[in-house]
């Protein structure tokens, strides 16, 4: 019943968010182009295109190929607009994550009080939130790599095999909605695999997880590996490089930032908090919230930026295991103060806890909204100006693919590698410095785009050439979001499809 509570909080916070975003665009609409990125994939999957982004070629550029099909269903559902469905996906997701994180707070051995708090606390963070109204994968890794953990920890409390395989087939589905799943349910089964060596035919015990987390996650791995030469998605080669490196402390110090803007208070007390769980043999949370920053600081490449993902994005599915672990380490604390005597102490540390994170909450629906704003202000505005104008055979050279290729429905040449790979060898050759007189020699041999959709300060040499003529600007105001303040459109030397006129108002496209 108290994580019911947990659950209308998630419900009533979404909802909130969702209402205010209603208010301000009159429709749905989101805070990253990756939103619709996921949503063009979607629709070209219910269209019976499989997974492409574009023509025939079939390519691993979803990271999250189970949120993707789920996405898709909006697509075929009569009388319910994508984007709505792609926003009740998050909210679930959501709901899940609050109730998750109650579950797993319990396994760690925190009372019902203070689990039903993380609960609660997990529900009304910005982050989660703002990923809740994203239409991105996050909330659904989220619930189901906590749920995992907490399925795993109640599993070794009560020698249940019903619950290992059920720890093991939550994180094999996290796996479908972020590849890093694969490195927690390894630390699970690795976790098993040394404790089985203690105990006489403990071994026979891990054939059928290990059996299951084979046949759920391989097929996926052997696609990325077929579909795109690599055993990860497309979008790994063209953010983070290839090969491993020694851990990068610049890197580590990054996340470190990411986890102090969501949880400043709980951060200091997580390392006590891991100590404790170690002492308790319930250390797989915390061993869980090491491991990813560190494996991901092996794959950062330094010619790329670090693979941290918009505000980090990619460490807020772990922010439910940082306020639990955070929250053991406070709990010792404060029952420690209590027994000294020393209640007012203790209740004003947990205070503290609750006055940042309410401040962070009533910040936190601006700031989502202003994510919003910039992404609207440029790659849906000029999608919407170009899908009116292109020729039907138009190509296109774009800097964020999403909006661009959802609503203008023309071939796309992604600048960024995303879903033209090909093109990262000519990005990243040498001299480094030179890379856009390369990038110019390439288009201009190979696919010849007709226009370049670009922000001004990401390629300054084409942005200020005489030979790539600007057809439009687009001024984005107070930018948090976007890789630039102004969003250009560049007619190229080659193009042979001229803009047509402007269709007569309500002709153009318009949202599903």
């Amino acid at each position: 019943m108290a994580f019911r509570l947990a659950s209308i909080a998630a419900l009533l916070a979404a909802g909130l968010w969702f209402g205010a975003e209603i208010y301000v665009f009159g429709r749905p609409a989101f805070p990253l182009d990756d939103s619709w990125i996921h949503l063009h994939l979607a629709r070209r999957l219910a269209e019976g295109q499989g997974l492409s982004f574009q023509g025939d070629r079939i390519l691993p550029a979803s990271t999250a190929p189970l949120w993707t099909g789920l996405l898709s269903i909006g697509f075929l559902l009569p009388g319910l607009l994508p984007l709505v469905w792609a926003k009740l996906l998050g909210l679930a997701a959501h709901v899940g994550t609050a109730a998750a994180t109650g579950r797993l707070a319990l396994a760690v051995g925190l009372s019902r009080r203070w689990s039903l708090g993380c609960a609660l606390l997990m529900a009304t963070t910005p982050w989660l939130l703002w990923s809740a109204m994203s239409a991105m994968e996050i909330g659904a890794f989220a619930a189901l790599s906590t749920l995992g953990l907490a399925l795993a920890l109640e599993a070794e409390a009560a020698d249940s095999s019903r619950r290992r395989l059920g720890a093991v087939a939550c994180l094999a589905f996290a796996v479908l909605f972020r590849p890093e799943g694969a490195l927690l349910l390894a630390l699970l089964l690795a976790a098993w695999s040394l404790r089985s060596l203690a105990r006489l035919g403990g071994a026979r015990r891990l054939l059928a997880p290990i059996a299951l987390a084979g046949l759920a996650t391989l097929p996926t791995f052997l696609f990325y590996r077929l579909a795109g030469d690599s055993w990860l998605p497309t979008t790994y080669g063209a953010k983070a490089g290839g090969g491993l490196s020694a851990a990068s402390s610049d890197y580590l110090r990054l996340v470190l930032d990411v986890f102090w803007r969501s949880q400043p208070v709980l951060l200091l007390f997580a390392a006590s908090g891991g100590w404790i769980l170690a002492a308790r043999r319930r250390a797989l949370p915390a061993l869980w919230l090491l491991a990813l920053p560190l494996v991901y600081s092996m794959l950062a490449s330094p010619s790329a930026p670090p693979p941290l993902g918009n505000f980090g994005r990619y460490y807020f599915p772990v922010l439910p295991v940082l306020t639990i672990v955070g929250a053991v380490g406070l709990e010792q604390v404060v029952r420690t103060l209590a027994d000294a005597g020393r209640k007012r102490l203790a209740a004003g540390a947990v205070g503290i806890v609750l006055a940042v994170h309410g401040l962070g909450l009533i910040q936190g629906p601006g700031r989502y909204l202003q994510t919003v704003a910039n992404v609207e202000d440029s790659d849906v505005r000029a999608a919407l100006w170009l899908a009116d104008r292109l020729p039907d055979d138009a190509v296109l050279a774009v800097q964020d693919i999403g909006a661009l290729a959802f609503f203008t429905r023309r071939p796309i040449v992604d600048l960024a590698g995303l879903v033209t790979p090909e093109i990262l060898p000519v990005l990243r050759a040498d001299p480094p410095g030179d890379w856009q007189r390369r990038l110019v020699d390439w288009l201009a041999a190979g696919p010849r785009p007709d226009y370049l959709v670009v922000f001004a300060r990401s390629y300054p040499a084409l942005a200020h050439s005489s030979a790539f003529p600007t057809i439009e600007r687009f001024a984005i105001e107070d930018n948090v979001t976007m890789a630039g303040d102004e969003l250009v459109i560049l007619a190229t030397p080659w193009t042979d499809a001229p803009l047509r006129p402007l269709v007569p108002a309500g002709a153009g496209p318009t949202l599903p």
